[in-house]
Order: C-alpha cells, then sequence, then structure tokens
C-alpha cells in the first residue's frame, strides 16, 4: 500500500513529508516526528483531552461545566502559556494553520446546528404560549437597538475604506456575537447545563427559536438588498438560489424524511443507511448554502427543524452521531480556538481594545433587558434572572463565528 504524502515548502523548494513516520527510532538528524501530520494529530488529541479531562477532575467539584475545562486547556495550549513559555515545542506541536481539527471542527459545528434543531420540536413555541413567543420577538428587536445605538460610539477611523473598514466590518459582527442570542449556543448551553427539558429550559429553546428565526430574515433580508445595491443582477441571482434552497429543504427534503419515517415499521429502529444518508444531505446543504451566500449553518438548522421531533429516523440520530459530536468534534472545536487566545496581548493592549469595552457595555445592557422582558412576561423574579443568563451566556456558537475572523484585533 503506498504511503499518503504531503507536500511542505520550505524555503521555496517543495518537500515530500508522509503523512505518519517510520517509527520515532527512524527520525533522521535535524528532523522531529511531529511534522508527520498523522502523529502530530495523535499528539494534539492526547494532549487537549489529557489536559481536559485534568482540569475538569477538579472543576467538577465546583459545579462548572466540561466546556470551562475545555476553555482553560486552549488556553493553556495556546500562545498565553505554552507559547510564551515552551515556545520551541508550541510551535512544533500547534502549528499556525492545522488543516485537520480545523477540518475536524468545521464537521462537528455543522452535525451540532443540525442535531439541535432536531432535538427541537417548532410546536414548543405554541405549548409556552405566548411567554416565549412576546420574549423572542421583543429580545430579537431590544438587540437590534441596542447594536444600532451602540454603534455611534466606534472611532471614526474605522469608518473610512480599505483595511479599516475591514475592521469596521469584524467589529460590527463582533458586537452582534455578544449582544445577539443565539439558537444553537443557547441549545449547547442547556444541554450543558442539563435544563433542556426542564420548563425553564423549554421556555429559553422556544424563544431562542423564535428570536433566531426573526434574525435570519431579517438577515437574508439585509443580505439580498445589499446584493442588489451592489449589483442587480447578483441580487436576483441571490433572491432566486436561496428561494429555491429553502423551498427544497421545506417540501422535498421534509417529504422524503416523512417518508422514511412512515415506511419503518412501529417499534421498529430506521436502517442505518437511511441515517447515513441525511448526515451526507447535511453536509451537502451545508456547502449548497454557503455557495450561494447564505451562512453554512442555516440549511442544516433547518433541516433538523422540519425532520419531526422523536420520530424514528430523529432518534437513531441522536443516537450514532450525538457522543462523537458532544464529545469530541465540539471540544476539540472549543480547545482550538480557546488556544488563539493570548491574554497577555490582552491585558498589554487592553486600554486600546474600544470594541470590546464596547461590546461589554451593550452585553450588559442586554442582559438587563432581558430580564425586564421576562418580568414583563410574569416570569417569577429568579427565573427571570436565570433566563437572562442563558439567554446571553456565550459558548460554542460565538467562539465558531469569530474563529473565522481572527485575524483582525479588536
Amino acid at each position: 500500500m503506498e504511503t499518503p504524502k504531503i507536500l511542505l515548502n520550505v524555503s521555496g523548494n517543495c518537500q515530500i513529508v508522509p503523512a505518519y513516520s517510520n517509527g520515532i527510532w527512524n527520525v533522521a538528524h535535524g528532523e522531529t516526528i511531529l511534522q508527520h501530520s498523522l502523529v502530530r494529530f495523535h499528539v494534539q488529541l492526547l494532549a487537549m483531552f489529557l489536559l481536559s479531562s485534568s482540569f475538569h477532575l477538579v472543576l467538577r467539584r465546583f459545579h462548572l461545566s466540561r466546556f470551562t475545562s475545555e476553555i482553560l486547556t486552549g488556553i493553556v495550549l495556546g500562545p498565553a502559556i505554552m507559547g510564551k513559555y515552551f515556545n520551541n515545542a508550541s510551535s512544533k506541536l500547534f502549528p499556525p494553520y492545522e488543516e485537520i481539527i480545523i477540518s475536524l471542527s468545521k464537521f462537528g459545528y455543522v452535525l451540532f446546528a443540525f442535531l439541535a434543531g432536531v432535538r427541537t420540536d417548532p410546536t414548543l413555541i405554541g405549548k409556552t404560549g405566548r411567554t416565549a413567543l412576546i420574549l423572542g420577538s421583543l429580545s430579537s428587536v431590544t438587540a437590534f437597538i441596542i447594536l444600532e445605538s451602540t454603534g455611534f460610539l466606534f472611532p471614526k477611523g474605522l469608518k473610512t475604506g480599505g483595511a479599516k473598514n475591514a475592521k469596521a466590518m469584524f467589529a460590527r459582527i463582533y458586537m452582534a456575537c455578544m449582544i445577539q442570542t443565539q439558537f444553537v449556543g443557547v441549545s449547547f448551553i442547556l444541554m450543558q447545563l442539563k435544563m433542556i427539558n426542564s420548563q425553564l429550559g423549554h421556555i429559553a429553546l422556544a424563544s431562542s427559536l423564535v428570536n433566531e428565526l426573526l434574525r435570519l430574515a431579517f438577515g437574508l433580508m439585509s443580505g439580498f438588498l445589499y446584493t442588489f445595491n451592489v449589483s442587480e443582477r447578483a441580487g436576483v441571482q441571490t433572491i432566486i438560489f436561496s428561494l429555491i434552497f429553502l423551498v427544497l429543504i421545506l417540501t422535498l427534503m421534509k417529504r422524503l424524511m416523512l417518508v422514511v419515517v412512515r415506511i419503518t415499521p412501529e417499534g421498529q429502529p430506521v436502517k442505518e443507511i437511511y441515517a447515513t444518508v441525511t448526515v451526507a444531505t447535511v453536509f451537502l446543504i451545508s456547502t449548497w448554502g454557503d455557495s450561494i451566500g447564505l451562512n453554512y449553518l442555516v440549511g442544516p438548522l433547518i433541516l433538523g427543524l422540519v425532520l419531526p421531533a422523536r420520530s424514528p429516523l430523529a432518534e437513531i440520530l441522536i443516537a450514532k452521531f450525538d457522543t462523537i459530536v458532544s464529545g469530541f468534534l465540539l471540544p476539540l472545536m472549543a480547545m482550538l480556538y480557546a488556544s488563539k487566545v493570548d491574554l497577555w496581548q490582552i491585558m498589554k493592549e487592553f486600554e486600546s481594545l474600544l470594541i470590546f469595552k464596547i461590546s461589554l457595555i451593550g452585553f450588559t445592557m442586554k442582559v438587563a433587558a432581558t430580564f425586564f422582558l421576562a418580568k414583563f412576561c410574569k416570569i417569577p423574579t429568579r427565573h427571570a434572572v436565570a433566563l437572562a443568563l442563558i439567554l446571553n451566556a456565550k459558548g460554542i456558537n460565538e467562539l465558531g463565528t469569530l474563529g473565522s475572523y481572527s485575524t483582525f484585533r479588536v
């Protein structure tokens, strides 16, 4: 069998490096076993999950979730600790761009968005009464008002063209992540807290779903208008392709999944081939949505929502993929993006991090507003406080969003 190889460009010369080594005893002088991508990946996994499990062994006594341990692991293995005190080992074990871990993280992120939709019953909005509908709608409007009202605090230099304009775009994305409520993020937090089946969890999930749908609709309209202003032809094409994309998911894909559920004998599990084809379809839809200008999570999330909750197909999908997504791929993503954080740089330049400070102000305003909106919906004070924190807590979704724009400084 031929040895898989990768190409390594060193000083303009193309050098062939095998993906795996011939053993630690056969390493040539001046080389390292970590230059082989497969070996390096195994060592990375060992370091990440061993350190994460060690942190969780201690922190779980303080009722802290595993996500906290994963973030701490990433910080320790990143430039803040390992990169500062063991720079040579850090550069060899964690090179600047690691395709394998980044790809696996994206796969896990897409699958988690899909499974979050699969677990959620859209009729939950009606079952929780008007509370979730009012809270989700008002929360979405409040987030928009806060985002627009704090925009005037941006430095004037960010409103110019070129690179500064790109930085201004990222500043708004950063603030949106800090202020807006994300359905996928809320689902992840409720799973971590083991509250997803509680009454408070149902209200949080339903209101965040309303918020997500409104934000998605507003985002699509804004994107269409922006594209149409730049180019009428591109705008029309984007609208047509997006409508075809959504209609196919809401009609054809939904009908096919219902057929699979209907042909499965009552009390019998769905055949594994259907689960495999469904997951393959998830990745195809994600790629298609990204190619027409939509967020690559939109398609998988909507596809998960149209699949009937607690159906045989939903149950086998969760049973087969939930463990590897929640126990391996998402922790890998959390540790990867946390490893990009340089605490020393943040403390050194804290005085100049204006966008970060503005975002903290907006975040505080959003938490307070959510609390008062919950009280307006006649939710008890204790539950209103918990709901305000859950709907505004930041987690895996914000890491995934900001990780794509980590080249800018705010």
